[in-house]
């Protein structure tokens, strides 16, 4: 959802973007392995902290991708508002936040750290009444 969201507000690519995509891409394809390997090793912190980083990584490829696409207004319309920018960056960084904190109680001994990404929709909605009410 994130990556039709970012694409609907993008005016034209490079390749540059391109590339930004095609790294994304390599990562989406490595959710289902992950998804995988901690459904069986659901106890494994390695396999945890996998699903994690591979989400983590993810995320700040997306949230890099909308940086470089909205910076100056490189590839978005003139006219795009300087707060829905802002705002596409702090959805961006959502993922990758929720995912460390993730890892980090995976390291610290609990089981069902990957429950936290449920907190992801809150965490979002957040964010986003946040930043409609900044300047």
């Amino acid at each position: 959802m994130g990556h039709h969201e970012q694409f609907a507000n993008v005016h034209h690519i490079d390749n540059n973007f391109l590339y930004f995509n095609i790294i994304s891409l390599f990562f989406v394809t490595l959710v289902p392995f992950s998804t995988s390997f901690i459904g069986d090793y659901n106890a494994d912190v390695i396999a945890t902290c996998l699903f994690e980083f591979i989400l983590m990584i993810l995320g700040l490829i997306f949230t890099f991708q909308w940086l470089y696409a909205s910076w100056k207004h490189r590839l978005i319309a003139p006219d795009y508002p300087e707060s829905r920018i802002r705002q596409g960056l702090n959805q961006g960084l959502i993922i990758p936040v929720v995912s460390l904190a993730g890892v980090i109680i995976t390291i610290l001994g609990f089981e069902g750290s990957t429950m936290i990404s449920m907190a992801s929709p809150l965490v979002s909605h957040v964010v986003d009444r946040y930043t409609q009410k900044s300047p």
